[in-house]
């Protein structure tokens, strides 16, 4: 399981969020070791970090930590962040470490799971204080920038009472419109006072090739922690400290199944189309990847999933809740192939169910094929059932638990299209604010939108044989 960090506000469709989902923790005992550390976690990111073209720094942080008594400014706080893609270590208003070729070597690719692993040691020689390792790769040698001193600590791990924030910035910045919190998730999160530590105490490689977390088995130091992420007990530290953190805008259905050995389709907020606009001036996507939201305009906008889903065959079953809009419904949702390049949400080659409020049709590449179908037009109500059978080639769409046309995907008859071939990826769109939330088979509720579901992974039970869309089932 995994811990959704949503860095958002009530208005998606702007860059600067407000409100953030994170953990805290103050401690008071001394550090083991203060100029000794190491962090090690599991990410995922949901966003598209470092817009080229965006006017705000979108940062994301990962941990940050302050003396307790200090005001939260810039010279009084350490952090772990990446942004434009750049994984910085910064303390005490001085860059210490900046590494600037993230996404070459994988860590901010939107939807894969990554290790980082990151240590401290100033009794070590100046370019090996900070190491850094992505998976199971060094990386050190990659970073630019100062060191700290020899023998000097840093805010992280520090000898005076300290506070730590996972997934948000404690210095947050508004002022200069710093998205400062973590978009995505996070899994087995390791913090060891008082050892150097490496990925092979935290990682190994699964029967089918797949690095994943592994049991650690040594000492965690005063200060170490252990956040598993459990339900139930999501701030709960399980490394025996008892150093347990606070959780704060996070709710239940910010758990979820997704890890690194079930990696799940999100929306792949690099995969959007916005009329030549800005990349999410026109498509954003927020909630780990879940929440879509169209921007102001008549544009029509799409988003398409991450290559989880990127699929030739089995048979698969998903879910998109409408939100709503400024002007009413529209709301499409459906497959598209993920070769061909999006130039509007009519175009492409693919399939998809569309409503206006008024009418619900069916498109198959670009053309209406279908039309008197039920209209979604209850925000925050109306369901979307959606099951691809690539097996046979075919695809059926429902509306709140009933299948259009009488359509049987158990029985594989009164398809909505026949004859599908290729790869195909779930495709959502809008325009004028509409939005929507995708449950993939993470959370039934759709982030608390809806009660319980008629199963543990969808509202409305999947026909047979019809899965998730996770790494498990492909």
């Amino acid at each position: 399981e995994s811990l959704m960090f949503r860095a958002e506000n009530s208005e998606v469709t702007r860059p600067t969020r407000t409100v953030s989902s994170y953990l805290q923790q103050s401690m008071s005992d001394s550090a083991t070791d203060p100029v000794v550390w190491t962090y090690s976690t599991w990410i995922k990111s949901s966003v598209l970090l470092g817009n080229p073209e965006s006017a705000f720094d979108d940062r994301r942080t990962f941990i940050s930590a302050m003396p307790t008594a200090a005001t939260p400014a810039e010279e009084t706080t350490t952090r772990l962040y990446m942004d434009e893609p750049i994984m910085t270590i910064k303390g005490l208003s001085t860059v210490y470490r900046t590494y600037t070729t993230g996404i070459t070597k994988g860590y901010a690719v939107i939807g894969e799971w990554v290790h980082l692993l990151i240590s401290f040691n100033s009794g070590n020689d100046a370019g090996t204080r900070y190491k850094f390792f992505v998976d199971t790769t060094d990386i050190t040698e990659d970073f630019t920038g100062s060191n700290p001193a020899l023998d000097s600590g840093t805010g992280i791990n520090a000898s005076t009472d300290t506070t730590y924030q996972i997934g948000q910035d404690i210095y947050l910045e508004d002022d200069e419109g710093i998205s400062a919190g973590w978009e995505g998730y996070m899994s087995d999160t390791h913090f060891i006072d008082g050892t150097e530590k490496v990925p092979a105490d935290f990682t190994e490689t699964n029967s089918n090739g797949v690095l994943v977390p592994k049991t650690y088995t040594s000492s965690y130091g005063t200060h170490g922690f252990w956040l598993k992420f459990e339900s139930g007990a999501l701030g709960t530290d399980s490394s025996g400290n008892s150093n347990d953190f606070t959780t704060n805008n996070v709710i239940a259905q910010d758990r979820v199944p997704d890890c690194p050995e079930n990696n799940y389709t999100i929306l792949n907020a690099g995969d959007a189309f916005g009329s030549g606009e800005v990349l999410g001036d026109v498509m954003n996507c927020v909630r780990g990847g879940l929440t879509y939201e169209a921007g102001d305009t008549s544009t029509t906008a799409c988003i398409r999933g991450t290559s989880q889903g990127k699929v030739n065959a089995g048979k698969w079953y998903w879910e998109v809740l409408s939100g709503g809009g400024a002007s009413g419904v529209f709301f499409i949702a459906g497959i598209s192939d993920p070769t061909v390049t999006i130039t509007s949400a009519h175009t492409g080659t693919g399939a998809y169910y569309q409503s206006d409020g008024a009418n619900g049709k069916f498109y198959v590449d670009g053309s209406e094929t279908l039309s008197s179908l039920t209209v979604i037009d209850n925000a925050g109500t109306d369901i979307l059932m959606v099951a691809l059978d690539m097996d046979t080639a075919k695809m059926w769409v429902g509306v709140n638990g009933t299948w259009e046309q009488s359509g049987d995907p158990a029985a594989g008859t009164n398809p909505q299209v026949t004859g599908l071939s290729g790869f195909y990826v779930p495709l959502c769109a809008g325009r004028s604010n509409n939005s929507g939330f995708v449950n993939f088979g993470q959370d039934p509720t759709f982030g608390n939108q809806k009660g319980a579901g008629a199963t543990s992974e969808f509202q409305y039970t999947p026909p047979t044989d019809f899965v998730s869309m996770s790494a498990a089932n492909a």
